[in-house]
């Protein structure tokens, strides 16, 4: 087991990945692109409405990059998008919006940001609850590759032992079973997030949860502060276009 997971960090390192690395970059500059056109282009067009229009260009420029990728024949890293994502978003703020927005609430925002990168590269790192072959919650041959246990047959007089033997058998496959991308037993395994590319399961499951309400937070106080800026933009060049008018 422990030779399985070092071969799969062994083969993350690989050259590979910076290739895919660049390809996630390209692919999260296209999509930011993307999206920082739609409140120059509808800049009179309530918030609610470029909530829903950036959701639908985000959908169309993942679906676009994922065809190109599939038509080259190249692979893109999930994690590094989201690695790029966030910065990128720190970035804009920093160098942009940041202009309109209160002390606190630029604290506030930046802190959110510390926040959701620290979190991101510690739930990569993180451990989710790997079974080592020596563990002595591994019940040797008690679970299936997919995490269903598989009957024993083993039976004594009474059918006490082979009783036990389900029950114990059934309480490990509901407490571990195997992820096929990391080649590992997890205890208590819910999924692999390719996002976060890791295994979600019993020791960072609540990390897994707070990331993803602080993700959809921060999202939202991105969009928010960035409908700011562009009213404040607009009536910046609506009142220097009357001063030069007069």
């Amino acid at each position: 087991m422990a030779g399985s997971i070092e071969e799969y960090g062994s083969r993350r390192k690989s050259p590979e990945l910076i290739i895919r690395c660049m390809i996630s970059l390209i692919s999260g500059i296209i999509t930011q692109i993307s999206l920082l056109l739609i409140p120059h282009l509808f800049p009179l067009f309530s918030l609610l409405f470029q909530f829903i229009l950036s959701g639908a260009v985000l959908a169309i420029a993942i679906i676009s990059c994922q065809f190109i990728k599939r038509l080259l024949r190249v692979h893109a890293s999930a994690p590094a998008f989201v690695f790029f994502h966030i910065i990128f978003i720190w970035v804009v703020y920093l160098s942009v919006i940041r202009q309109v927005v209160s002390l606190l609430l630029n604290i506030v925002f930046n802190a959110e940001l510390a926040v959701l990168l620290i979190g991101f590269l510690r739930i990569l790192s993180s451990d989710p609850g790997f079974i080592r072959h020596d563990s002595p919650g591994l019940v040797e041959g008690s679970i299936s590759e997919d995490g269903h246990h598989l009957e024993e047959t083993s039976s004594t007089a009474g059918g006490i032992s082979s009783h036990n033997s389900n029950e114990m058998t059934s309480l490990s496959s509901r407490r571990m079973r195997y992820c096929r991308i990391c080649k590992a037993y997890v205890m208590g395994f819910d999924h692999h997030c390719p996002a976060f590319g890791n295994c979600i399961g019993q020791k960072n499951y609540g990390l897994f949860l707070s990331l993803l309400v602080l993700f959809i937070v921060t999202e939202t106080a991105y969009s928010v502060l960035s409908y700011q800026w562009i009213n404040r933009h607009l009536i910046l060049k609506e009142n220097s276009s009357k001063c030069f008018g007069r």
